[in-house]
């Protein structure tokens, strides 16, 4: 069951009983980029969801004209992990 939870720090985060992908999409304008989270689906396993994810991420593959920093982003996500609602993004870091 998919739950709007707070961590420690008072912040809201999404999470599920099961294995779930997760569907982080770009809002935002001009220098603030922030990325809102949503659950896009649940499953049973985690092959089920690596395969979920692949599909979702093959029918996001087609904006290639985005910004690096604005183009969608998946994840696979273990039962009862936390995943914030939004969150910031980060460049990694060179070296």
């Amino acid at each position: 069951m998919i739950q709007t939870v707070q961590t420690k720090k008072g912040t809201k985060a999404i999470t599920s009983d099961r294995w779930h992908v997760v569907h982080s999409h770009f809002k935002g304008k001009g220098g603030k980029l922030l990325f809102v989270r949503t659950v896009h689906s649940e499953h049973d396993d985690r092959v089920g969801c690596l395969a979920e994810a692949r599909v979702l991420w093959g029918r996001l593959c087609g904006d290639k004209e985005a910004a690096e920093a604005e183009r969608d982003e998946v994840f696979v996500c273990r039962p009862n992990y936390k995943s914030l609602e939004r969150s910031r993004h980060r460049r990694p870091k060179k070296g």
